[in-house]
């Protein structure tokens, strides 16, 4: 699965290395500088560490208990679908706390919820950061 920060990395990494490629080779001005771009970048980006994506129903079920499941109340790509889940148990609709799901699943307390696109119901992930 494809996250932001792992898009993001894949992408400041490409960069980086096609520069580290070109060090040491007559390429004109502005090429030796490879540092300037990382710091430019920032290191909170680069230091993120991606845990993974998460398992709403055994998250429902642990909360709600063994009858609850995860369910999504509008199609996975339309405004705001991130925002659109459900633990669902007995008729009953439950708020999803997505960083405490993100802490239960990965059993730390440091780990924090995101997604890649605010349109996008299946793009929650959890990292460290």
């Amino acid at each position: 699965m494809k996250t932001t920060a792992q898009v993001m990395g894949f992408t400041l990494f490409m960069l980086v290395s096609s520069m580290a490629g070109c060090v040491g080779q007559d390429m004109g001005e502005g090429v030796e500088d490879e540092t300037a771009l990382e710091e430019e970048v920032g290191e909170t980006e680069l230091a993120s560490t991606v845990l993974g994506g998460l398992d709403l129903d055994r998250q429902c079920r642990r909360r709600h208990g063994g009858s609850a499941f995860a369910v999504l109340l509008q199609p996975v790509i339309s405004p705001g679908a991130a925002y659109a889940w459900r633990c669902y148990q007995n008729g009953t609709y439950h708020h999803i706390d997505m960083r405490l799901f993100c802490i239960w699943q990965y059993n730390n307390f440091n780990a924090v919820d995101a997604f890649s696109d605010f349109n996008n119901a299946y793009s929650w992930y959890c990292y460290l950061p």
